[in-house]
């Protein structure tokens, strides 16, 4: 668990020698949402790292979202950047052609929200199950209460959230 010290300390340790002897001069994190608390490892490694580090994350951001800046990162690993060159190759004109071709696959391009929204739900309370569970346990413990539609309507919740994280 790396918000814990220690354990970051001691799962870094080899990371610490490569830039100590000059070995690297930056380092990926992938996927830093996956992480109790991304803002807090981060500066642990900047501090493990030293100042002039290459620090990148690979964080696919939404359109509209801006990557942190109080983050001690450079930036991305370049998938927002990849999304604005990639329309070079996109002509605009072509797209009523590709909607149509979408929706004679059988899934209106349409109802694609709801699709998501429905297959997020599934996989909240299928793979995800024994997460939702332990989520609707700490809804119970604060709240003193339990409500046996509680998974569902957390479950419905979910599947509305758009970006992997909403904390930082």
């Amino acid at each position: 668990r790396q918000e814990d010290r220690a354990v970051f300390d001691a799962t870094h340790a080899e990371v610490k020698r490569w830039f100590t002897e000059g070995l690297v001069d930056g380092i990926r994190i992938d996927h830093p949402d996956g992480l109790s608390n991304p803002a807090g490892y981060l500066g642990w490694l900047r501090e493990l790292v030293g100042p002039q580090a290459w620090i990148v994350v690979e964080k696919i951001l939404a359109v509209d979202e801006a990557l942190e800046p109080s983050l001690p990162v450079a930036g991305t690993t370049g998938y927002d950047a990849l999304r604005e060159i990639g329309g070079v190759f996109i002509d605009p004109t072509g797209e009523a052609a590709l909607t149509g071709l979408f929706d004679s696959a059988g899934s209106p391009y349409a109802e694609m929200p709801a699709l998501a929204r429905s297959l997020k739900a599934e996989a909240v309370t299928g793979t995800l199950g024994s997460e939702l569970a332990r989520l609707c346990r700490t809804i119970s413990a604060v709240s003193g209460t339990t409500h046996p539609d509680v998974p569902a309507a957390v479950a419905t919740l979910l599947s509305h959230i758009e970006v992997y994280r909403s904390d930082y």
